[in-house]
């Protein structure tokens, strides 16, 4: 059955190549389907045993969408298939990117920074497609991310930068991050306050009801209305921990900048350092109450613990073959996240684990997340 599947599978590249090639055909709705539907395939199958076949076809899926133009998703099957590309493309770029961009705290601010020069971020994509139906709130959630600080420093070469610019730098990013922070916050306070009942409740978990050792945190499952609460739920906290965990190093980097006091120069020159020697100056340090207090954001893992303990909703036998779909992106941006943290050891191993059960359900992208090359840690860059 595999094997006949693949043989399906590149006849139809082969069919949609020749569309692709095709001024009419290009631009229908049919072809930008066939698309996406190559790229669900790569996604769930993984022909390529990478994680490039399916990054191909999101990049394709891209190029294709930006030349249809906004007007050609206001309706239709184009306008369900730009909502279901607008998550999956976010996603994407958080999820598989490439080495050498520090870790996945530092590419939030990064990418939402520069918003990977995104067409999605234009004024145009983000209102011509809904003039017709209206964003919903995965939407919304999404529209925070592109729509989010437009002058982010990159955090590169910041080991150049004199003690005052590097601070500067780093406050900068700090403030950013902090507005990310609220207008996230702000966003769940909006679907609190619009919600008919709970978001979400806990039940006790079924995966490990027959194990006695497990934490607290293991025995419980987080249940909600339908899928799609959960996969805005998954993505709000797997992000959210992604602001935390930027925030919690960029106060650690900025606490660690020393500062030479300036004092009177001595006769005819100019203000500043003067004569001292460097190793005589004396120095200070940023006043760290001068920024909001971390508080209970030091614990970014908890984020990760909450889309864990949501995998078992999405899984279950009455979701069939579309919850498995639902965790993979969620899941990736949390392993990545506190992989390799000591005191998350717990958490990297119960994202490893949903990780394999959903390779075993043939969600085959899942299986390459945790293998996608990674950067320097952000604080070996800072």
């Amino acid at each position: 059955m595999v094997q006949v599947s693949r043989k399906l599978y590149l006849m139809a590249l082969k069919r949609l190549q020749e569309s692709l090639w095709n001024p009419v055909l290009m631009h229908k709705d049919d072809t930008l389907g066939a698309s996406m539907a190559l790229a669900m395939y790569e996604a769930m199958e993984s022909p390529s045993q990478t994680e490039k076949g399916y990054l191909s076809h999101v990049n394709g899926l891209a190029r294709l969408i930006e030349l249809r133009g906004p007007e050609a998703h206001r309706t239709g099957l184009g306008h369900h298939i730009f909502i279901a590309f607008r998550y999956t493309e976010v996603n994407t770029r958080r999820s598989f990117r490439s080495p050498g961009t520090g870790d996945l705290s530092c590419q939030i601010l990064q990418a939402v920074g520069r918003n990977q020069a995104s067409f999605l971020a234009t004024p145009q994509w983000r209102s011509l497609p809904f003039e017709m139906q209206p964003k919903n709130s995965l939407g919304r959630l999404l529209d925070i991310l592109t729509c989010g600080p437009q002058s982010m420093e990159e955090p590169r070469d910041l080991d150049v930068l004199s003690p005052s610019h590097r601070l500067q730098t780093l406050l900068k990013m700090a403030r950013q991050c902090w507005k990310l922070e609220r207008d996230l916050q702000r966003f769940y306070q909006d679907l609190e306050r619009s919600a008919v009942g709970a978001l979400y409740w806990p039940l006790p978990s079924r995966l490990f009801e027959s194990d006695s050792s497990i934490d607290d945190d293991r025995a419980i499952a987080l249940h909600f209305a339908d899928l799609s609460m959960a996969q805005l739920f998954m993505f709000y906290w797997a992000i959210l921990g992604m602001v935390w965990k930027g925030l919690t190093q960029l106060h650690e980097a900025i606490s660690q900048i020393q500062l030479p006091i300036l004092f009177a120069p001595s006769a005819g020159g100019n203000p500043g350092e003067g004569d001292t020697p460097a190793a005589e100056r004396p120095w200070s340090r940023y006043d760290m109450s001068q920024l909001p207090q971390l508080g209970h954001r030091k614990d970014y893992g908890s984020m990760a613990r909450k889309v864990c303990q949501s995998f078992e909703y999405c899984t279950q036998d009455e979701m069939r073959g579309v919850g498995p779909t639902v965790p993979p992106a969620s899941l990736g941006l949390s392993y990545r996240n506190v992989k390799d943290e000591p005191r998350y050891y717990a958490e990297t191993q119960w994202l490893e684990s949903s990780l394999d059960a959903l390779s075993r359900k043939h969600v085959g992208f899942a299986k390459h997340i945790k293998s996608v090359k990674t950067g320097p840690e952000w604080s070996e860059i800072l």
